[in-house]
């Protein structure tokens, strides 16, 4: 991926592109247009895979861009395409294509959890290709935490993938360096590698990580990451010294707490871990799929960790309500109630 909740060049596309210098050229064009907001919002479906392409550029040059992708990959008529997007109307085309009111590029029978950054993280290797390394906040920062939200929710649902994500909120870009190397020296404790081909995006300090190695599968790694936090901070809270724990792990979470010290606002997003920061509290919990869906639902929460928590809280106690509601075999009457009839 190019851009943080952002654009994916899938393979098939840059298949096609690969093959002429020309297509690259218009491959580095589209990534250059995302340096300003986003004006619409296209998705490529095809083979399994889709991600949001969020860029900004007058409407003539989205047209040019929407030529190349189509013309690259051999898809319906490019000026039916770009008309739909002039007029905002979703419409299917004679191949099965078609583009609704954000400029959404589909087909029919194609999933939307695939990633396919590989191919044009690979592109833009052997073309030398950098990507643009800022992009404003605002729209595209809640449409990349909600993206972001999405793919944990995705890992919610399926512990055993070879990924696990990490989303990081910072209302400060101040100590966004010692963030990062934070949460690498933090993979490399636990025998993990942090993957990431998308730029921060700027102004607070929102990036997007994944965590890949052999052990991810288990889906255990994860759920240790999330102990060694929770006992972190137990420990600390305590003043107690850290003998007891691997103290490689463990100095790995401390400096990771520690890199988040001057920061007034905080949230670390890894898996299904959520360390949240607001003022000097520090607060860890492991997040349920509808808890997940909520802070989907409602992206701006991450930049308001106090109030995330509050929400989060409201969602643990909606749940527990219905639980107790579910658990109870049926209802006493009243004394001098009348008789159902």
């Amino acid at each position: 991926m190019v851009i943080g909740g952002g654009l994916a060049v899938f393979s098939e596309v840059a298949g096609a592109m690969a093959a002429s210098a020309a297509g690259m050229v218009s491959v580095w064009r589209l990534v250059a247009a995302l340096r300003e907001p986003a004006l619409y919002s296209l998705v490529i479906d095809h083979a399994g895979t889709s991600h949001d392409v969020l860029w900004s550029a007058q409407e003539s040059e989205i047209r040019s861009l929407l030529h190349v992708i189509i013309e690259a990959m051999a898809r319906p008529d490019a000026a039916q395409v770009t008309m739909q997007v002039d007029h905002a109307v979703p419409v299917d085309n004679v191949r099965g294509h078609g583009v609704a009111n954000v400029g959404r590029l589909s087909h029919p029978g194609v999933g939307h959890t695939g990633v396919g950054g590989d191919a044009a993280h690979t592109l833009r290797v052997h073309r030398g290709i950098r990507s643009p390394r800022e992009v404003r906040p605002g729209r595209v920062l809640e449409s990349a935490i909600k993206l972001a939200i999405r793919d944990h929710l995705q890992h919610a649902r399926s512990p055993a993938a070879d990924l696990a994500p990490i989303t990081v909120y910072l209302e400060q870009e101040s100590s966004s360096a010692e963030v990062e190397t934070a949460l690498e020296e933090l993979a490399t404790a636990f025998g993990l590698e942090t993957v990431t081909d998308e730029p921060a995006i700027r102004g607070s300090w929102f990036r997007k990580w994944s965590l890949r190695g052999r052990e991810l599968g288990n889906a255990q790694i994860v759920k240790e990451i999330a102990g060694e936090v929770r006992r972190t901070l137990e420990l600390q809270n305590l003043h107690r010294a850290q003998a007891e724990v691997d103290e490689k792990k463990a100095a790995a979470v401390s400096g990771l707490i520690q890199a988040l010290a001057d920061q007034p606002n905080a949230a670390i997003m890894i898996g299904s871990l959520l360390l949240l920061k607001s003022g000097t509290a520090l607060t860890v919990r492991d997040l349920t799929q509808r808890e997940l869906m909520h802070m989907e639902r409602n992206p701006d929460l991450l930049e308001n960790p106090a109030k995330l928590l509050a929400a989060l809280q409201a969602v643990s106690s909606s749940d527990s309500c219905d639980e107790h509601e579910v658990a109870r075999p049926g209802r006493k009457e009243l004394p001098g109630s009348p008789a159902p009839s």
